[in-house]
C-alpha cells in the first residue's frame, strides 16, 4: 500500500487526513493479506520557522507501527 501525506500543522503535528490514512492503511493490512505499507511525505516549516524533527512518513509510519502493523 502507498499512502500520501496530508500535511503537518503549524505546531509539527500529523494534518487529520494524514492520521486517518495510517490509521486507514493499518487496518487494511490487518484485513488483507498485505505485505508493506510505505508512507510518503516529508519535513515541513514549522511557525516558529524551524523544519519538523520528523517526517510525515515517520510519524504515520509510527501510527502503524502503534496500531500493531
Amino acid at each position: 500500500i502507498l499512502v500520501l501525506g496530508g500535511g503537518i500543522d503549524e505546531e509539527g503535528k500529523l494534518d487529520y487526513l494524514s492520521v486517518e490514512r495510517a490509521q486507514r492503511a493499518a487496518q487494511c493490512t490487518r484485513e488483507a493479506d498485505i505485505e508493506r505499507i510505505v508512507f510518503s511525505g516529508g519535513t515541513s516549516w514549522l511557525e516558529n520557522h524551524e523544519i519538523t524533527p520528523r517526517s510525515e512518513a515517520e510519524m504515520m509510519a509510527e501510527i502503524a507501527i502503534d496500531l500493531g502493523v
